[in-house]
């Protein structure tokens, strides 16, 4: 049997594992495969024939590339025994301590030394300081921290059981109705009892309910350790949460946390994590803080306790949007053992308003464990009326029916005028009804507003007539309640109670900023204490000391603010709520950078001015483009009219094809590249994508190396680069060249991710320009900024038809020419000192990568699609005996959506990796490469 997968390490490590599981005889196949679903597809067939496991290979297999940390070799006194687990960068050992005879998990950065940046590195060793750091029994304490041959390594406790993630795929299998204390430990040794009916599995349901409770309460724990040191953590799921046998819950995997300095404990802009435990702040790219912890925990807590999401989704966009859109399910409601108490701790930690969520990981975790004993929590489980509201929120168009209710009631009793008094009581009530639908109105509308904007970034960023209606009827109507709320918001607070002593100081202890002040005190009495002894440089810490006194005055003032109200009923104390969180939503969706109602406004003006520039003003040049294209017989007499953001610059003096310039990608006035004496273009720092206009058709995809007479014949393809199948494509836009750092940064209003850049080059590269294509992004994040501007990846099909260019070679050039046309691994790169395998008759003049169009185009003039870096594609991977859709050759998947595959090779890998049918599979859309960039494709306006 032969696989679909090309990274022989996963293979290798495939293996490994199915070989230890034969010679254990175990027999647990489902466990197995849960403990490592990332490598199902390979491992079941491997462990479910009769064969070795090398019978499952493909038949032509590509050795590891830079297999340089192998099992057997010692690091700084640890002997590496078993590889656990690995990421884009690094990877993790099961290790033996040789000086204490104890094994460890020994974590290390792998990647090849060309490719490890500043940024890499100060990341890795970011991660072992911080966990060094967190002295905490449910948090995984690291031994030591070293360096072997220039490699950081840092030494960790090894956890004796599984992750969370196992046991919840094992208990899922079991089913809500069979999940117990048995159960769990079953799942946590790694089998289920066959007779779920046994004594021993007919433990009540509660017994597990307890177990999750105490499982999060202790990474609750943790995470208030993390949060006093200043660090969130940012990715809290179940697969970072180890479990021991002892009944330890641990939580791992800092590699994506934040720590700030002495101002705050945010980050902004930042979508790291993962989208099914995401908070909303974090999945609309928001401010964060310790709160987003407390949301993400909430998720696993709901999880755990239903073994179902929250916020469900066949894809992570369908998540995101229930996210952002729905409430949840109680959970007492999908699992009977969970209690009304339990049920509102879980509700209040998943509160989409940070203001509404627990105010700090202790006080979650002292809500969790009073469940336990039968104290009374915090949280309130929803009366009647909130949840009638919440009802609403989930079914919006009731709202607006039970708003007309009430004003008919109000006219109704406004005409009975034999009942007076009646009539003024009855008026007083219904207005106050009217008012709080009509606030929750406003928080379904701004729930639809968000939907819509949302929409538009990704797609609909052109249509204007749709911006000015979400303008006039969404976004500008929102604003004006802003201010309306406020008065509202303050009219309420002067009911509230007292506000005491011991209320102030919880507020202050429980800001999430308090542990700045702390340390800002801290700094202040030692910098207070050197003058006082005399300081050897008393003029840098008297202005040392008197910023600090600064900084402390106006932090305090922060912190001390009031956040506490309390109100006598329960009915004024819910209104309060709901309209502070609406405020807080408003002032977010108004006036934040990155808010809906700014959004639209820039989009709708920039859209003018692109329209003015590449429609208006170059009418003629439109007008020319449209009569030679219909003339071309490649395209059949299509009709092309204006494509608004583009500006037609001629056709490419080689292939023909006209080319246009991507107004909003260049710097402004200088978004044109010049033309060579030859008529071909020199592309800039300062340029625009040129995007060619291909023809489509048909085309035949993929290769066989059967017949070597028949088209498509490649020696060296593999299984699933076959069968060869026939794909119809429409006219689309392809950008000649792979986005440059200079491109990403104009579109995306920030710094670019690479690796290879001016500032963070590794000394053993040539320094990087503008003009080096964007790369050490994933997937989702790409495909993400690229719709916000009417952009995206091209499909598989689109690619390749793209790279073939028409020809049927395993290549667009002769092999004896590579050099000229790819930036492979060649004598370049082992000049430098590359650690894995080059092509020794080939030196193309670069060892990383090189500005874009250095090479030779191929016959449709795109540039570097054989090497350089490689290419994202759009499209979830999938068998060629799968259909493809008409019209971009869409596979539909069948190996999950949240795998994505890559195409074109790099400067990192060998020439048979830069066929035009290779294909590379990822594991997951957030892998990042240094290796792996993108190229634009724009779909024709009709």
């Amino acid at each position: 049997m032969s696989t679909p997968l090309s990274d022989p390490s996963r293979l290798a490590r495939a293996i490994r594992l199915s070989l230890e599981f034969r010679s254990a005889q175990r027999t647990d196949i489902e466990a197995f495969l849960a403990e490592h679903a990332e490598l199902r597809e390979l491992m079941e067939p491997m462990i479910s024939v009769g064969e070795d496991p090398e019978a499952a290979l493909p038949e032509a297999l590509p050795p590891p590339r830079g297999e340089r940390f192998r099992v057997g070799i010692e690091i700084g006194g640890y002997r590496l025994e078993r590889r656990l687990g690995e990421g884009g960068m690094g990877a993790v050992f099961l290790a033996l301590q040789k000086s204490l005879d104890r094994h460890v998990a020994l974590k290390i950065l792998t990647a090849p030394s060309m490719l490890l940046s500043e940024r890499s590195l100060w990341r890795f060793q970011r991660e072992a300081r911080l966990l060094a750091k967190l002295d905490h029994p449910n948090i995984v304490k690291v031994i030591e921290i070293g360096e072997h041959e220039g490699r950081p390594y840092f030494a960790m406790e090894l956890v004796d059981g599984a992750s969370l993630a196992v046991v919840l795929a094992a208990v899922r299998r079991a089913g809500l109705d069979g999940a117990s204390a048995a159960v769990y430990r079953a799942a946590l040794h790694g089998s289920l009892p066959e007779d779920s009916s046994s004594a021993e599995a007919a433990e009540p349901a509660s017994s597990y309910v307890a177990i999750v409770v105490e499982i999060v309460a202790q990474i609750a724990d943790a995470l208030a350790c993390a949060h006093a040191a200043g660090v969130v953590h940012r990715d809290v799921k179940p697969s970072n949460i180890l479990l021991r046998s002892d009944g330890r819950a641990l939580l791992a995997d800092f590699g994506v946390a934040h720590r700030e300095g002495a101002a705050a404990l945010t980050v902004t802009g930042d979508r790291a994590g993962t989208p099914t435990h995401m908070s909303p702040e974090q999945a609309r790219g928001e401010e964060l803080d310790h709160r987003s912890d407390l949301f993400s925990l909430g998720v696993v807590l709901y999880e755990a306790l239903t073994l179902e999401l929250p916020f469900p989704g066949e894809t992570a966009e369908q998540v995101l949007a229930s996210l952002l859109s729905r409430e949840p399910v109680p959970p007492s409601h999908l699992n009977p053992a969970v209690s009304r108490d339990l049920a509102a701790v879980a509700l209040k930690a998943l509160e989409k308003a940070p203001a509404r969520r627990y105010p700090s990981a202790s006080a979650f975790a002292r809500d969790l464990r009073a469940t336990l004993t039968g104290q009374a929590v915090s949280a309130r489980w929803p009366g009647p009326f909130e949840r009638g509201l919440r009802r609403l929120r989930r079914e919006p168009w009731k709202a607006a029916a039970l708003a007309l209710v009430v004003v008919a009631l109000l006219v109704a009793f406004a005409l009975d005028r034999a009942h007076a008094s009646r009539l003024r009581e009855e008026s007083a009530r219904t207005a106050a009804a009217l008012s709080d639908v009509q606030r929750l109105a406003i928080g379904v509308r701004l729930d639809r507003a968000e939907a819509a904007a949302l929409a538009f970034r990704r797609s609909d960023s052109d249509d204007d007539r749709a911006l000015s209606r979400w303008l006039r009827e969404d976004g500008e109507p929102l604003e004006r309640e802003l201010p309306r709320l406020v008065e509202m918001l303050a009219q309420l607070r002067r009911d509230a109670l007292p506000y005491g002593a011991a209320e102030a100081t919880r507020d202050r202890e429980e800001h999430p900023e308090y542990p700045d002040l702390q340390r800002l005190e801290q700094e202040l009495q030692f910098r207070m204490a050197r003058l006082e002894r005399g300081s050897p440089t008393p003029e840098s810490d008297a202005a040392r000391r008197d910023l600090l006194r600064e900084a402390e005055d106006s932090l305090r003032e922060k912190v001390s603010q009031r956040r506490t109200w309390m109100f006598a009923t329960e009915e004024q104390q819910f209104l309060h709520d709901q309209v502070a969180a609406l405020i807080a939503r408003l002032e977010l969706f108004v006036a934040s950078p990155r808010s809906p109602l700014q959004y639209v406004r820039r989009q709708l003006e920039q859209n003018q001015i692109l329209h003015r520039r590449s429609v208006e003003e170059a009418a003629e040049l439109w007008e020319k483009s449209a009569e030679s294209i219909a003339a071309d017989p490649r395209f059949a007499g299509f009709v092309l009219k204006p494509q608004r953001g583009l500006v037609p610059l001629g056709p490419d003096p080689r292939s023909g094809l006209w080319e246009f310039v991507h107004l909003r990608s260049g710097e402004p006035d200088r978004e044109s590249p010049s033309r060579r004496a030859d008529g071909s273009l020199e592309p800039s720092d300062e340029m625009g994508i040129v995007f060619v206009l291909l023809p489509g058709g048909p085309f035949s995809m993929g290769a066989q190396a059967d017949d070597p007479a028949a088209p498509n014949y490649d020696a060296e393809s593999r299984e699933h680069e076959r069968p060869v199948r026939t794909v119809e494509l429409e006219p689309f836009f392809l950008s000649k060249y792979e986005m440059t750092q200079g491109q990403w940064k104009r579109l995306t209003g920030g710094h670019t991710p690479s690796f290879q850049s001016a500032a963070k080059t590794a000394v053993n590269l040539r320094p990087a320009t503008w003009r080096h294509p964007v790369e050490s992004l994933s997937q989702r994040f790409a495909t993400t900024a690229l719709e916000e501007h009417a952009l995206r990846l091209p499909t598989e099909a689109q690619w390749e038809y793209a790279c073939r260019a028409g020809t049927t070679t395993p290549w667009p050039f002769e092999r004896k020419d590579a050099a000229r046309y790819a930036n492979v691994s060649d004598r370049s790169a082992k000049a430098v000192g590359a650690n894995w395998r080059f092509e020794a008759d080939l030196d193309d003049g670069h060892a990383g990568s090189a500005p874009v169009g250095s090479y030779l185009p191929n016959a449709f003039g795109l540039h570097d699609l054989c090497g350089n870096v490689a290419e994202l594609v759009d499209d979830p991977t999938a068998r060629y005996d799968r259909p493809a859709l008409p019209g971009d050759g869409r596979h539909l998947a069948n190996y999950g959506e949240q795998r994505c595959t890559y195409r074109g090779g790099s400067f990192a890998h060998l020439l048979k990796l830069a066929r035009s049918c290779d294909r590379d599979l990822t594991e997951s859309r957030e892998f990042v490469s240094q290796t792996l960039g993108l190229r634009a494709a724009r779909a024709v306006q009709r």
